[in-house]
């Protein structure tokens, strides 16, 4: 995937998710919208209501029952009622939003206790009520009437403030959208200009396209240096010309190197690589070479010069003790050496001992290998030989 397909792969994830963000900002202001505004039926004050109307339908039925069973069921009823109402009002009290609608929950909140402390108390309940029936029923609705009133005042005041947080809700969620839809075209053209500018850089840096980039790297990376790059047309400092300088310095450390080896093939051993002709890990790696080359070829030298006073003579000539692996050089002078001298002081010996008047002596031939073996078996032949003949 090239740059320019990357940079609109990112614009296109950062659109979808302000649609996205933009979409369930407005989603959920909607809900908000419909939370504020709508049906108050839903309401714990329905409840109360509800509550208030069964409460008084007991109450009533309280007044002329006389059985002590169906008496306990309506007390146990009642309070239950009573318990409902009081938890609602309690509840309610705690999520007051101004002065008015505080005033209106005392009201329901007083005129609620005062019919339950006068027809629903748990003590009236239980014992018969002194009044006639038509006092009672004239208080009983006196007192219904001042709490369903109040009820009513709070309900009214409720609705009129849901409607009018809806209305406010509905602006809300209208300049809000608007807003959000500016804020996200200046986020679209921020990202977008970003982005614009970002592959304007990236590609001054690239120095040219990135697939070529990445063509010319790999191919280097594995070995291959043929890429041809136009040097005239890229930015003096962009990556592809420095991966260019990076080539060519490559190039020309193979050429060197090369160039060396068919000399010192062709027998010039004093050819070496130009390290002046680099820089840098370059200059280093070529003097390194020719460390490493010149190093193998002064052992060489060393031991050939041992080799020469060999054959001149001089058993004793020896070279330092080399390290490492190196010396099996070591060794092999030293096993040279020790076979001449070996051959030499049996010659000797053998020498010496004819002169004396052994003529039978021979040199031990065992104790050698190879031509060293084949030269003390000819001596011995040669000299055997002139022995027989002498004796003949």
């Amino acid at each position: 995937m090239s740059i320019a397909q990357k940079l609109l792969a990112i614009i296109l994830i950062g659109l979808v998710g302000l649609g996205l963000i933009d979409g369930l900002s407005i989603y959920q202001m909607n809900q908000i919208h419909k939370d504020g505004s709508g049906s108050i039926s839903s309401s714990n004050w329905e409840n109360v209501s509800a509550s208030f109307s069964d409460l008084r339908s007991l109450v009533r039925e309280n007044y002329s029952n006389t059985d002590p069973n169906r008496r306990s069921e309506i007390i146990s009823q009642i309070k239950k009622d009573r318990e409902t109402i009081s938890s609602i009002l309690s509840e309610n009290s705690d999520q007051v939003f101004d002065k008015k609608e505080a005033e209106l929950i005392s009201s329901v909140k007083s005129a609620s206790e005062d019919y339950l402390q006068t027809f629903a108390n748990g003590i009236l309940l239980e014992n018969a009520i002194s009044l006639e029936e038509s006092e009672f029923r004239a208080k009983e609705e006196i007192a219904a009437k001042k709490f369903l009133s109040s009820l009513k005042n709070r309900l009214d005041y409720a609705a009129a403030s849901f409607k009018q947080k809806g209305i406010e809700t509905e602006s809300s969620v209208l300049t809000v959208s608007i807003l959000l839809i500016i804020f996200s075209l200046g986020i679209i053209t921020l990202f977008a200009m970003l982005s614009w500018r970002i592959g304007i850089q990236i590609r001054q840096q690239l120095g040219g396209d990135y697939s070529l980039l990445s063509k010319i790297t790999k191919k280097i990376a594995s070995g291959d240096l043929s890429s041809e790059i136009d040097m005239d047309h890229l930015d003096q400092s962009g990556l592809l010309l420095q991966l260019s300088v990076l080539q060519t310095s490559l190039k020309d450390l193979m050429f060197e190197m090369t160039k060396m080896s068919k000399e010192h093939e062709a027998g010039d051993i004093d050819v070496k690589i130009d390290s002046s002709k680099f820089k840098g890990v370059f200059k280093t790696m070529s003097e390194g070479i020719n460390d490493m080359v010149f190093s193998h070829i002064a052992v060489k030298k060393k031991a050939m010069e041992c080799f020469k006073q060999f054959g001149e003579g001089n058993m004793d000539a020896d070279i330092e003790k080399l390290p490492g692996k190196k010396q099996f050089i070591n060794e092999t002078i030293d096993q040279v050496r020790t076979n001449i001298k070996g051959l030499v002081a049996e010659m000797t010996k053998m020498s010496k001992e004819h002169e004396a008047g052994d003529i039978d002596v021979k040199i031990d031939s065992s104790k050698f290998k190879g031509v060293f073996k084949t030269m003390s078996e000819g001596i011995n032949d040669m000299v055997f030989s002139h022995i027989a003949v002498k004796k003949k």
